[in-house]
């Protein structure tokens, strides 16, 4: 039972399903109906100011008070439906800096895993990398940004962004793991 159908327990249940599992239950308190990436339903300005603006979003929950605002507030929250914040999102994709996965934070295993792979098989930031690219048909870097950066003694890389184009359209979306869950007909069905 996986519990939240945000971007994290889609994906979870999406490769659940794709190494066999046939009785994964995913709970979600929010609508299912509602499937599209927020730039592809609305105007850019109005996905915009339903993003920054959360009070006009129907989906939009904070069951909680800050006790130190502005920590917490504005637009922080869950966004109760299928698919979660991934249907908001710009497609930034973080992997973790190589400074910042220096002990005494991370386990050594876990850092190669990520980075640099074990036994022959790629690393995940390799594996995730590339099916992203493949997801936005090979754009996930801009070409307009530098490699990499240097700010106060560290190096940063470019932000890769899982986005594309809907072809034929100035629309765009991001990367959602429901896409592995629509047919053909744009159509959503859970495996």
């Amino acid at each position: 039972m996986i519990v939240g159908g945000g971007l994290a327990g889609v994906e979870l249940a999406t490769a659940l399903a794709e190494q066999g599992a046939e009785d994964v239950v995913l709970l979600e308190a929010g609508p299912g109906g509602d499937l599209a990436h927020i730039h592809l339903a609305h105007p850019q300005a109005a996905a915009t100011e339903i993003v920054f603006a959360p009070e006009r979003d129907p989906y939009f929950h904070r069951p909680w008070r800050s006790g130190a605002p502005p920590h917490y507030t504005g637009i922080s929250g869950l966004r109760r439906r299928l698919g979660g914040r991934s249907l908001y999102w710009h497609g930034v994709v973080l992997p973790l800096e190589d400074w910042a996965l220096h002990p005494p934070g991370w386990p050594a295993e876990i850092v190669a895993e990520l980075t640099t792979g074990v036994g022959g098989a790629p690393s995940w930031y390799d594996r995730v990398t590339e099916q992203l690219t493949d997801w936005s048909g090979g754009g996930l870097w801009d070409p307009a940004q530098p490699a990499r950066t240097s700010i106060g003694g560290q190096e940063f890389r470019a932000l890769p962004r899982a986005c594309r184009r809907r072809p034929g359209t100035d629309r765009w979306e991001a990367y959602t793991a429901l896409d592995a869950w629509r047919g053909p007909d744009g159509d959503v069905t859970p495996p």
